[in-house]
């Protein structure tokens, strides 16, 4: 019963045909699942080349998107590639050709990858397993053609969701012409008691310059968006702006900003009130660790959307060395995994790295130079009865923005016999609390 998620990794295989299976001891029944992959080989070191894939499925639909910058050239040499039929991908150095993919299936207690188009190396794979009675899942691609302003409503998950994560690059899903930038992004939006609270992390950088261009952004009011090449500036963007249940329950964007064509994949989670969650943008610590009670619980998991942003809605490209940046962090009671890439700004010759690590926390800079360090619960962290602490050690001097997502841990039936007293939920929308950047 309830709802149940754990974190794994592994790595791809090298021969065409053969399968990797993501698997943890006992979880049962996989309904959904995310994946993330760089171009790192072993856990805590730099790969000098930056390459990012995200990805999901549900057992009957899967997608990814990709992209990637090489490392050590005069002009930049960028590409983006995206496809409905596999859950991870790596693009070759150099053009925009497929060096590796594979597709996903459902298995007991994981998932198994079979890698039709093997890539040149053992790419450290994470994947993050969704499952429980209570849990209701979609995974899918789709579009929004609309005008700016245009409200649209998604109604193929068939309930109203509580989370739902988006993958986009800023081309469509299938095209494999579209070379230019690599304009990677996690979105991540929660449906929250006290409204609607999301996220957009991620960064992109200008294709066949002599000096880089490299943006990210951390954005409070979007869950995806095409950044323009020159400044980093918005061009057009998604917004959640409901989610409805009822007869005809879904979520709907609206696209801001601009009216071209946006297309991305999304899984749609509803936890069926079984556990609470919550959306938060916070601070990172200058000093000590970071420790969070807004979840009001004790968690079984977390996804912290990181990087180098010093500011919310904006763009940062003020750090040369971390301006180019994506991190994300998924992290259970046994495990916890750090995907990260990094593109410096402003050089004439390419300086970009993956790197993956075992810990909650390990950022480097575009010189390959750890700035940030932390571990969670299977390090000196913690999930306690109301929240978390991450450890750091390794503190950045300057204040970072990050968003992070808390799911809370099924609680334990209670003993026959026993009356316990339920928790209602508002208006059929979760427990999660809204929480201001701060």
């Amino acid at each position: 019963m309830g709802i149940s998620i754990a974190t794994v990794q592994g790595v791809a295989k090298t021969t065409n045909g053969e399968t990797q299976d993501f698997t943890v001891s006992s979880f049962g029944t996989v309904k959904a699942y995310l994946v993330f992959s760089t171009k790192a080989i072993t856990n805590n070191t730099a790969a000098d080349e930056y390459s990012y894939s995200i990805g999901a499925g549900d057992g009957t639909r899967e997608w990814v998107v990709t992209g990637r910058c090489e490392h050590n050239q005069g002009t930049t040499d960028k590409a983006r590639r995206g496809t409905s039929t596999e859950s991870v991908m790596w693009l070759n150095a150099g053009n925009q050709n497929v060096e590796g993919e594979a597709n996903a299936t459902l298995i007991t207690d994981g998932i198994r990858l079979t890698f039709s188009n093997a890539p040149a190396a053992a790419y450290q794979i994470t994947v993050v397993l969704f499952g429980g009675s209570d849990l209701s899942v979609r995974a899918d691609d789709d579009s929004h053609t609309g005008v700016q302003d245009a409200e649209v409503a998604y109604t193929a998950p068939g309930f109203e969701p509580d989370v739902v994560f988006f993958g986009y690059n800023g081309i469509a899903l299938n095209d494999s012409s579209n070379t230019g930038d690599d304009n990677m992004q996690l979105g991540v939006a929660a449906n929250e008691s006290g409204g609607i609270v999301q996220v957009m992390s991620g960064c992109k950088g200008t294709d066949n310059v002599g000096t880089s261009q490299e943006h990210s952004h951390h954005r409070t009011d979007l869950v995806s968006a095409s950044l323009e090449d020159s400044n980093g500036d918005i061009n057009r963007g998604l917004e959640v702006t409901a989610f409805t249940g009822g007869g005809t329950p879904d979520f709907k964007l609206t696209k801001r900003t601009g009216a071209s064509d946006m297309f991305f994949g999304y899984l749609a989670l509803s936890f069926g009130g079984a556990v609470k969650f919550d959306l938060e943008h916070l601070n990172t610590p200058t000093s000590g660790d970071l420790t969070s009670t807004a979840l009001g619980g004790t968690p079984q998991f977390l996804m912290v959307m990181g990087g180098y942003n010093d500011s919310i809605d904006d763009v940062n490209n003020t750090n040369a060395a971390g301006a180019g940046t994506i991190s994300i962090s998924v992290i259970d009671a046994n495990a916890e995994f750090c995907m990260g890439g990094n593109k410096e700004d402003a050089v004439m010759t390419t300086n970009t790295q993956s790197l993956v690590d075992a810990v909650a926390i390990n950022l480097h800079d575009g010189a390959g130079t750890e700035v940030m360090k932390a571990t969670g619960p299977s390090g000196l962290g913690s999930f306690g009865a109301s929240g978390y602490t991450l450890d750091f050690t390794n503190n950045d001097a300057t204040i970072r923005k990050w968003a992070v997502l808390s799911i809370e841990e099924t609680a334990a039936a209670a003993p026959s016999g026993e009356l316990h007293n339920p928790i209602f939920r508002v208006k059929n929308r979760g427990y999660g609390h809204l929480r201001e950047a701060r």
